[in-house]
């Protein structure tokens, strides 16, 4: 689940750059920054709350207050852990070779999501071993 969460933020983010988006560097720190990681950190957490049993019941009373504190506990969640979540990120991505890395950030910039989703899916893994403690 959290794998495809990952994989899904990530497209996400890919999707979400009007234009290409670049790494920065051609290794896996440049490519996190190009993924945005605060931005797929905020969405996979609003996608993980919106699947809860809680917020269903705050979707059904409508009470906006409540929204604003599920949106406030999200806010907070990714100011406290966005270091942590793109350090493990960045870690995620090392697994790869350099030439790999290469042909994922050439995806990135090509808008090729088949090729960026081969590599997305073999990091995957590594990114909930990464995050799971």
């Amino acid at each position: 689940m959290k794998r495809r969460i990952f994989i899904l933020s990530a497209l996400v983010a890919l999707g979400a750059c009007g234009q290409s988006p670049r790494c920065a560097t051609d290794d896996a720190q440049g490519l996190v920054q190009a993924l945005k990681p605060r931005e797929q950190f905020r969405s996979m957490l609003t996608m993980a709350v919106e699947r809860t049993q809680t917020a269903g019941m705050v979707a059904a009373r409508d009470d906006s207050k409540s929204r604003e504190k599920l949106a406030h506990a999200v806010t907070d969640a990714v100011e406290r852990h966005e270091a942590e979540w793109e350090r493990n990120l960045i870690a995620s991505w090392q697994t790869l070779s350099a030439a790999e890395l290469k042909q994922v950030c050439a995806a990135l910039k090509e808008r090729d999501q088949n090729a960026f989703m081969r590599f997305a899916q073999r990091v995957g893994p590594a990114v909930k071993t990464q995050n799971d403690p």
